[in-house]
């Protein structure tokens, strides 16, 4: 899943040293999954799946999409840095015959130790502070503050519902489709993300977030975020990396 800007960067390493490149740096296990809810669990037996492994709900079903946290959701093990763009890509698979639950995938800031958040548990000892979340039914919501639209991206595009609520994105897992993957460029430089369904967009929607820029160096770090909420979905983190300018 290779961004269109790490293509050729070599080559402006080595004939435009008067411009700026984009470095990309990919920190060890960010592939991995964190702490998560009773519900799910990780599979890593295979060596094949360790890089990246797969977070399954095996045990059972969210009848309700505001209960989902924290019984149904999981973090990823390694946090966004700051002030920097990120960027990377989940994979959400379900089973045909697996309830039409929405499923959600974003970012998140959780009330817990570094260590707990790598390895722990999501309960009710680490609640959660902030959320940005796309669901595959197409809707943005931030849990803390507002959006705004700066673009819509395709038919029939993004539009508010609410002041932290849009709705019109593209739909996943829907329709029969048993498989997704989701695209996601978070600059904590800027407080935007942009969004990609099935291949990194040459127009995405893009939303700009103002509590991405918000907190101090002892704030709480964003993590990439997921909720399964139906027993048969799945999904893994194919690709995070972190892109820097020098």
């Amino acid at each position: 899943m290779r961004h269109p800007d790490e293509r050729y960067q070599f080559r402006k390493l080595l004939t435009d040293p008067d411009h700026l490149v984009t470095m990309i740096t990919r920190p060890r296990n960010s592939c991995t999954w964190g702490a998560m809810g009773a519900a799910l669990r990780q599979c890593d037996d295979r060596p094949t799946d360790r890089c990246c492994p797969y977070l399954l709900n095996e045990a059972w079903d969210c009848f309700e999409l505001d209960a989902a946290f924290p019984e149904f959701c999981a973090v990823g093990s390694r946090a966004l840095l700051p002030k920097v763009k990120s960027r990377f890509v989940f994979e959400i698979q379900t089973e045909p015959s697996a309830r039409q639950h929405i499923a959600q995938v974003g970012l998140a800031r959780v009330d817990a130790e570094q260590s707990q958040l790598r390895s722990g548990r999501l309960d009710e000892s680490t609640p959660l502070l902030e959320s940005f979340v796309y669901t595959s039914s197409g809707d943005l919501l931030t849990s803390d503050g507002f959006l705004e639209i700066v673009s819509p991206g395709t038919l029939p595009g993004l539009r508010f519902r609410r002041e932290n609520w849009c709705n019109g994105g593209p739909t996943w897992l829907a329709d029969g489709t048993c498989l997704a993957r989701i695209m996601m460029e978070v600059d904590l430089r800027r407080g935007r993300v942009a969004i990609s369904l099935g291949e990194w967009a040459a127009d995405p929607v893009v939303v700009s977030i103002p509590a991405l820029l918000t907190g101090g160096a002892d704030e709480k770090q964003w993590l990439p975020f997921i909720s399964l909420t139906a027993v048969g979905q799945s999904a893994r983190i194919l690709d995070f990396h972190a892109c820097v300018e020098t």
